[in-house]
């Protein structure tokens, strides 16, 4: 991937720091932050322990490489967007499908605005997911509003795989990144029959999503007329589409959404993105995990455009010490950790709690040398940081990585933070005070213990 200073670029070093410094005062929980040119990559920030390395869930930008697959084959007139799904999975169809569905095309669930209102596997325990598409009851007419449904992002993920015959991955792979710095390490999480989790699976680096970000702009590109019409508005969203996101409220292309300034971006739960300004030839991709943070999302645009609109159009003149201050920027951010003093005496010893929600009955916190070691309910071992994150095995679930830090905040109340880093993300937060236990997360997968808040007794050692 060719590099290069900023200023080569039109861009100030100095506005690159000032943009780093706003993510951080805002408080927002950023993973990576890369930036490009004119095809350039000008800067590229990573938040310890991420580094360029990292796999990172991206979770719905998933289905922006869906509709990539998709424009391939249509091509390689092995489809057309105008073909009825149905045809294409008879084995899957019910003894009497209804209008709706056989009326849905490949162009109405590329818009989401298939004949469902919710996604359908979700709605029971089936285990095939694609099957549950055509036999979940159709809600409505195809094409008739914008509604987000993530099974027909899946079912369109595996009629890649079908007719590609090959993972969803290594299509894009033979096809679109062959000869580029994709990563070999990049997968995807599959769904209980082994298909591509089209919707939400895609594990990659900061610097795969931008190589995918860039072959996409690429005006060379064999499928550049069908990447620009993907990339542009072909259906009205709902204002709260998104959260009720302002960016997201300018239309949806294909599995792409449509932002102010005139762009568009890759958009993954969380704050996963490639933000596309055409206009300004600028892609910037971010990885974060900012679902917790309100407003948080908008807030990453608005710094990201105030960003973008200070740039110039020409090559400005070097500038040894900004470009120095950035780059030390650049690799000197830290993941944040639990606020407070880190004195933890006072909180070490075993919790004891009557039955309650969370599903906690004891907690044991001792201390050996710069961490803290918690066991709950005498099975779940984590170890958290004092004034640091500690990174290894998440407390619930030993299979996901996580930086877990604790420190005593001003209540004199123990805080311990998690972060999950992969292959799930998320966050949880549990307080433990000698009279009650809190523990608040936001997590998408389950975990063995429920939010909620319990009083305990305390023995201190």
């Amino acid at each position: 991937m060719k590099t290069a200073n900023p200023e080569s670029q039109g861009i100030r070093s100095e506005d690159l720091v000032s943009l780093l410094e706003e993510l951080e005062s805002k408080g927002l929980d950023m993973h990576s932050l890369l930036v490009m040119r004119n095809g350039v990559l000008v800067s590229e920030s990573y938040w310890k322990p991420y580094t360029e390395t990292s796999l990172q869930r991206m979770y719905s930008v998933t289905k922006s490489l869906v509709a990539i697959a998709i424009g391939i084959l249509a091509h390689q007139h092995k489809l057309t967007l105008d073909d009825p799904v149905c045809r294409y999975f008879p084995e899957k169809l019910p003894k009497q499908p209804s209008e709706a569905l056989l009326q849905t095309t490949i162009r109405d669930m590329l818009r989401m605005e298939s004949c469902h209102k919710k996604t359908t596997y979700k709605l029971s325990d089936n285990p095939d997911w694609v099957g549950s598409f055509f036999t979940t009851p159709a809600d409505h007419q195809p094409g008739s509003f914008f509604l987000y449904d993530t099974s027909a992002t899946h079912v369109l993920g595996a009629l890649v795989e079908k007719l590609a015959g090959k993972e969803l991955l290594a299509f894009l792979r033979d096809e679109l990144l062959s000869g580029t710095d994709f990563s070999s390490e990049a997968y995807a999480l599959k769904d209980p029959m082994g298909v591509t989790l089209a919707g939400s699976g895609l594990l990659c680096t900061s610097r795969d999503l931008l190589v995918v970000a860039q072959t996409f702009a690429d005006p060379e590109s064999p499928y550049h007329d069908y990447f620009l019409e993907a990339a542009s508005k072909q259906v009205d969203t709902w204002p709260d589409a998104a959260g009720g996101l302002k960016d997201l409220q300018e239309g949806y292309g294909y599995y792409i959404w449509r932002t102010t300034h005139q762009g568009f971006c890759f958009y993954g739960m969380g704050g996963q993105l490639a933000v596309f300004a055409p206009e300004k030839q600028v892609i910037i991709v971010t990885t974060a995990w900012l679902k917790h943070t309100q407003g948080g999302l908008q807030e990453l645009f608005d710094a990201i455009w105030g960003f973008i609109d200070s740039m110039g159009e020409q090559p400005l003149p070097e500038n040894p010490g900004a470009f120095k201050a950035l780059r030390a920027m650049e690799r000197g951010r830290n993941l944040r950790v639990a606020p407070g003093t880190l004195d933890l005496a006072c909180r070490l010893g075993r919790y004891t709690l009557p039955e309650n929600e969370t599903g906690i009955r004891n907690i044991v916190v001792t201390k050996k040398g710069n961490e803290l070691l918690v066991l709950v309910n005498g099975r779940y071992r984590g170890s958290f940081g004092i004034g640091t994150n500690s990174v290894g095995p998440f407390l619930f679930h030993p299979g996901w990585q996580a930086a877990c830090s604790a420190a005593l905040d001003v209540r004199q109340v123990l805080r311990l933070h998690v972060q999950l880093l992969g292959p799930e993300l998320g966050d949880m937060t549990l307080l433990l005070a000698p009279g009650s236990l809190r523990l608040a997360f936001c997590l998408e997968p389950d975990i063995p213990v429920r939010q909620g808040v319990s009083f305990a007794s305390c023995t201190q050692e």
